[in-house]
């Protein structure tokens, strides 16, 4: 039941960063406020760590590896997604960004092989997937306008990088703390943004008391609260059931937008419904088949 808790809040914190991005980048670049989100995030899980009696690694080859971690949980993937959308239409992007949870079941069926995979949790992900074309819709598939091929293969590249890296921190994770992991992460790539920040954009001292609050905001809710409910999530239930946040998190945005009064529209509740039945029979809630059979 705990990591269920961990599983909500982290799609709430998750779903509502775009909220606090747009207060962030009223006066700061993207690449200061990324900076800055993650360096804010290691200082906050410094006092964790410390709560918890942990320390950072000391091995030279432990740090290599996390910097080899970073970039591919966090900058790699966030560059393609970036690049991608000057290239392909935001429906045809989302759908393609949604690929994630589908790279898990191959590559950890496949190659990593650290995880048991059943026809349960293949069903249940492409349930999901449905869901997500049908809230996104299925036109944007066909788009001829989204037809740019690198485009598409930049955001597939992102959902292939963040299914690694479920992949490998969840194998890290019998070696390191979630607080551990999180904070050789956030140090990495907050101090490679914090370097190219003055290369891409001019670093600016916000003025607005919205700005610091969305600043704040992404640091000690996206980053800090969020990296610790996620790689807890990972190490409990491992990559596949983790991976379907990816579904979750749509499900939030479309939920606070209902509640703000904008229109639900069938495809909206129907594809929702699908998200969150696909949901319940990977993480086993929703039995069918054998299982169901067994269980009773």
């Amino acid at each position: 039941m705990k990591h269920w808790l961990y599983f909500v809040a982290l799609s709430f914190i998750w779903g509502s960063s775009f909220f606090f991005q747009k207060l962030a980048l009223q006066e700061v670049g993207p690449v200061q406020t990324v900076a800055f989100r993650f360096l804010s995030a290691f200082a906050l899980l410094q006092i964790v760590m410390r709560w918890q009696g942990l320390t950072l690694p000391r091995e030279p080859r432990t740090w290599l590896t996390f910097l080899g971690l970073c970039f591919v949980y966090s900058i790699v993937p966030v560059f393609l997604a970036s690049w991608a959308t000057t290239r392909i239409d935001t429906g045809l992007g989302s759908i393609l960004g949604a690929t994630g949870p589908l790279f898990q079941i191959l590559l950890t069926a496949l190659v990593f092989r650290n995880e048991r995979i059943n026809g349960e949790k293949v069903l249940g992900t492409l349930i999901g997937f449905t869901g997500m074309i049908v809230i996104i819709g299925a036109d944007a598939l066909f788009n001829t306008r989204s037809n740019d091929l690198l485009g598409q293969l930049a955001v597939i590249g992102s959902s292939a990088c963040n299914a690694i890296s479920a992949i490998l921190s969840h194998k890290m994770l019998k070696r390191f703390a979630p607080a551990v992991q999180s904070s050789m992460i956030m140090l990495w790539a907050g101090s490679i943004m914090a370097v190219a920040t003055p290369v891409f954009e001019t670093p600016r001292i916000p003025t607005l008391p919205s700005t610091w609050f969305g600043l704040i905001a992404l640091g000690l809710f996206a980053s800090c609260i969020a990296n610790l409910l996620w790689f807890n999530i990972v190490k409990a239930w491992g990559p596949t059931r983790a991976g379907m946040i990816s579904y979750a998190i749509p499900i939030v945005g479309i939920s606070i937008g209902f509640l703000l009064g904008e229109r639900m529209t069938w495809q909206l509740a129907v594809g929702s419904l699908l998200v969150l039945l696909g949901i319940a029979v990977v993480n086993g809630v929703l039995r069918i088949g054998k299982s169901a059979k067994m269980a009773n």
